[in-house]
This record gives structure tokens, sequence and C-alpha cells, in this order.
């Protein structure tokens, strides 16, 4: 009886070690919400594209170096199919107050594109960013998680940068729409 406690004695302590030691930061992945998450988008019509974001050091939007979109605000919100498809884990930015994104992109291209967003308070910082795309609709959703151990952000400004990898859309006109709690902005871009 005695060599079992030994045992678990002996294997717990390296375990926890190496398992606090080792541990990945933030969030863990949660595949059950991933799963339903997918689920429920597919019933939508709803097509999900994970991308990494930046934020440029500069604090500016990514210049664009061939013609502009023509960008436009409009009431912010997530739209009632969104809303329903993804409940209420999503922490919006406040307000989208800038973009700078290319009119159009060649066929196999990378498709950059930048925005500047206002969010809640100093003490929430970039999670993520994903695309979900239904038909010819393109919408943004920029994730803020919660900072923790008393850090905070330098402004409640920020500038994210995306890159929407090669040959993820099909050739086609699509409307991207950047979402905000309260402003969100819509540009058309040509996919050639």
């Amino acid at each position: 009886m005695g060599w079992i406690i030994l045992a678990m004695v002996l294997f717990i302590a390296p375990y926890t070690f190496l398992t606090l030691h080792y541990r990945k930061p933030g969030p863990a992945y949660q595949p059950y919400q991933d799963a339903k998450e997918k689920t429920v988008l597919a019933r939508t019509g709803f097509t999900r594209i994970s991308l990494p974001a930046s934020q440029p050091a500069s604090g500016l939007l990514v210049p664009v170096t061939v013609t502009s979109a023509l960008v436009s605000a409009h009431p912010g919100g997530l739209t009632p199919e969104l809303n329903q498809a993804l409940g209420a884990a999503v922490s919006l930015p406040v307000s989208i107050d800038s973009t700078a994104a290319p009119a159009v992109c060649e066929s196999g291209k990378t498709y950059p594109f930048s925005f500047g967003c206002n969010i809640s308070d100093l003490h929430h910082a970039l999670a993520s960013t994903r695309l979900y795309v239904k038909a010819n609709e393109v919408f943004i959703i920029t994730d803020f998680e919660s900072l923790v151990g008393g850090l905070s952000a330098r402004s409640t400004h920020t500038v994210i940068a995306l890159e929407l990898p090669a040959a993820a859309l099909e050739a086609g006109s699509y409307t991207f729409t950047v979402v905000g709690r309260t402003t969100s902005r819509s540009w058309k871009v040509l996919i050639k």
C-alpha cells in the first residue's frame, strides 16, 4: 500500500511542475465549443476563416499601394444570423473608426487590409480575428480578452493589420464589413 502512495507522489510532483512550467498562457482550446460553433455556422450558411492579426508598432493604418476601396460607416452590431451562431461569446470593439483596404485583389494573392478600432477600456487586448463568409458577404469579427495580472494597454485605440490568405475566396465581388458594437465599416472588393 505504501508503494502506491510513493508512486503517486513521485508522479504528481514532476507532472505538476512540468504542466505549470510549460503551459501555454491564455485560455485553453475548447474543442466542444469550437465544434458546436462550426455546426451552427454550417446550418446558417457561414464559413469561418481564422486570421492571424498584428498590431503595427507605428499605430498607423497599413498604406494601400493600389486603388483604395470606398469605405462607408453604418450602425454596428452583429447581424441576427451571426448573433444566433456566435451567441454572447464575442467581445467586439466599441467602434471601428478607420479602414485602409484595396478595392481589387488578384486571385491567388493575399489581400492585406487594416482598420482602427476603439476598445471599451485599457484592460482588454486583441485575442483573435475571424472572417465569416456567406455568399458574397464577409464579416470580420475581432475579439478582445481581458488582461490579467494588473496589466493594461497604452490606449483604448488600436490598429489591427490583417492579410486574407491567397485563394481563401473565389473570384467575384464581395462586401467586407468590420463589425463594431456601435459603429461598423463596409467596403466592396473585387477578386479577379
